[in-house]
């Protein structure tokens, strides 16, 4: 009786163990997700910058080339999977009205 007793006092020991283990191990997951969440945060401030930056600079010329368009497609659907969109629906619409070549061949 005394060796099982023994065994079970091991057994809580270890258990007390691994608690101890498995808390440090969420501790460091959850400081490592807040700092994921950061960088998140900030490639999503950058993109919606870029974004804002392409529209008002292709708006302003007045036409967009196709694979720049693609780019900034990529781009949307990226920060809109973050949960962002505001400020920047239409931007999609507008670049993707634009004609792919200048009107004039001198711009």
């Amino acid at each position: 009786m005394a060796d099982l007793l023994l065994r079970i006092a091991a057994l809580v020991g270890a258990a007390g163990t691994i608690t101890a283990g498995a808390a440090a191990v969420y501790k460091a997951l959850r400081r490592i997700e807040r700092m994921l969440t950061g960088v998140m945060d900030d490639i999503a401030d950058l993109q919606y910058e870029r974004l804002a930056q392409a529209h008002d600079f292709y708006m302003d010329r007045g036409w967009c080339p196709a694979s720049k368009k693609k780019q900034l497609c990529i781009i949307y659907q990226s920060y809109k999977a973050k949960g962002r969109n505001h400020l920047t629906a239409h931007y999609e619409d507008n670049i993707l009205s634009l004609p792919e070549e200048p009107l004039r061949k001198d711009e």
